[in-house]
């Protein structure tokens, strides 16, 4: 079965809706239609932002976006030299689904991927339908919240030399521009975490923690408004990455191998912002899933890498759990394969965050 692509067009006047989006975009003639959710950019308040999956198939002028050889495409939308933006990646931050209109926003939600995740992509399902559940879900469950995506370089074939702290501060840049206005920074935050990207989470809220509410006091409104963290997991003391660190050519980058060293097992880095993240963990409501169903591992072969290797857990229970008092820290597991399952974040369940 094909995997539908979805793409990001970013640099949106605030006035267009889908009817001009099409005509933007010019698909009549390759008999291309569009399904579209349009919604404000996150870092700027002048232009909207639209997640748009092409039917059939898309344009032909992003034949070398889908192929990785160019990292977006542009579009001259009129004589203003209003340029739309194409792309894949999703990096920084991006709002899934409009709040309603002249709604009071109840609460900010971001997500952040793991390692060699995707920023839009991970969070989908596997059933036939593919549903976005952080999408497709929250925006019926959680009109009145803000939904992001936090997306960041997590390919294992990155040339990058990104570092934990480079992500760490890339997360909490991009908030402070989603969040500027007094309104705004006292807004809670829920923060959603997949794998290493709870990681960036609890070092970005621990150097949130200890910045200078005087000097840098929007670092500082990060912390002092988290309300909530989910953690799907999350390796916070370190997992076993030798499946993944043989996926990397040494050749092309040794920074990102380097980079999964860092989170490994006996790790100094993890050590310490766990350590430091949990004398104010306790102020939190912290819902932490662990696996239960073991998955293959990848080995290569001629075409690059299969998962049918031995079963593993990617993340032991001992390393995902917190260890909090169980008033504080909720326990779940989970099967990576169903998806997440909503009704943690739902205000119509038991567990509600909103």
């Amino acid at each position: 079965m094909s995997t539908s692509k979805i793409f990001r067009i970013s640099g949106l006047p605030l006035e267009i809706d889908i009817d001009t989006l099409r005509e933007a975009l010019r698909l009549k003639q390759e008999g291309i239609d569009i399904k579209a959710t349009i919604s404000p950019c996150c870092s700027d308040p002048g232009t909207k932002v639209a997640i748009v999956e092409f039917k059939p198939c898309a344009p032909s002028y992003l034949k070398d976006v889908i192929s990785g050889a160019r990292p977006d495409h542009q579009i001259e939308m009129n004589d203003d030299h209003d340029d739309l933006n194409i792309d894949m990646d999703f990096y920084g931050l991006t709002q899934l689904y409009a709040t309603p209109h002249k709604a009071d926003i109840t609460a900010d939600i971001v997500a952040v991927t793991g390692i060699a995740g995707h920023a839009f992509g991970s969070w989908r399902g596997k059933g036939n339908l593919r549903r976005m559940w952080l999408q497709d879900f929250l925006k019926k469950d959680l009109p009145r919240c803000r939904t992001m995506i936090f997306g960041y370089d997590s390919r294992l074939d990155s040339p990058g030399a990104h570092e934990m702290q480079d992500y760490r501060d890339n997360l909490l840049t991009e908030l402070k521009k989603a969040r500027t206005s007094d309104q705004e920074q006292n807004r809670p935050i829920i923060f959603i975490g997949h794998s290493f990207g709870g990681i960036v989470i609890t070092q970005a809220l621990v150097k949130s923690r200890d910045s200078n509410p005087a000097s840098d006091p929007d670092t500082y409104a990060i912390y002092r408004a988290t309300y909530a963290t989910l953690f799907f997991g999350t390796p916070h003391r370190g997992f076993n990455v030798k499946s993944l660190t043989k996926m990397v050519d040494r050749r092309k980058s040794e920074e990102r191998l380097s980079l999964l060293n860092s989170i490994g097992t006996d790790s100094p880095l993890l050590e310490e912002g766990l350590k430091r993240f949990l004398t104010f963990a306790h102020q939190l409501k912290v819902v932490s899933f662990y696996e239960m169903l073991k998955s293959k591992t990848p080995e290569q072969v001629t075409t690059g890498f299969e998962r049918i290797g031995p079963y593993e857990l990617s993340v032991p229970k001992e390393s995902a759990l917190l260890g909090l008092d169980p008033e504080i820290e909720k326990t779940r597991h989970h099967c990576p394969s169903k998806g997440v399952p909503k009704e943690f974040i739902s205000p119509r369940h038991r567990f509600s965050l909103a």
